[in-house]
């Protein structure tokens, strides 16, 4: 997840450090490019409270539980955070947790319970096939350029938890 996440920021980067891309910031005429990673997601970086006792979660001994990615220049920004937990708690309780939290955003899509959308939209945020897998919920709120997406799944004696926030525009 995390070298994909890298190579995709800096192509995103590379693309908004171009001059045409670049807005003058300062009264000298100067312009600035910025890029953050960071090894963590906070609750502050996902825009939604992390599960009372939930504790982060690594699949891997050497996985990491969080990502925070963020990369602007000029007019443009983009921010992606990653947040993967697990917790003891009921799927009931975590899912009305979450779907209460995202409800603040706008109508919160349950991908667990609605078809797939026939075609992806560019200003509306869909479910897709892959939201779909059995086992899983899955709620999405937001638009596509700017959404939050909590997975709750049952595993072995836990319930595991990701939590996704992508923010892309200007």
């Amino acid at each position: 997840m995390r070298s994909a996440l890298l190579y995709g920021a800096a192509a995103i980067l590379v693309a908004m450090a171009s001059p045409t891309s670049q807005a003058k910031d300062a009264k000298d005429g100067s312009s600035s490019v910025g890029f953050v990673i960071r090894d963590e997601a906070k609750a502050s970086d996902l825009g939604v409270p992390i599960y009372p006792g939930a504790v982060p979660r690594r699949d891997k001994e050497d996985d990491r539980s969080g990502l925070t990615l963020a990369a602007w220049g000029g007019d443009n920004a983009f921010k992606i955070a990653v947040l993967k937990l697990t917790s003891e708690a009921p799927v009931d309780a975590i899912a009305g947790f979450y779907r209460d939290a995202l409800g603040r955003f706008g109508d919160v899509l349950d991908c667990s319970k609605e078809a797939p959308s026939p075609r992806s939209r560019d200003d509306v945020l869909t479910c897709e096939e892959k939201d779909t897998k059995q086992g899983s919920l899955i709620y999405k709120v937001g638009t596509p350029r700017h959404q939050h997406l909590v997975k709750i799944r049952e595993r072995g004696s836990g319930v595991h938890i990701d939590i996704v926030r992508i923010d892309a525009g200007g």
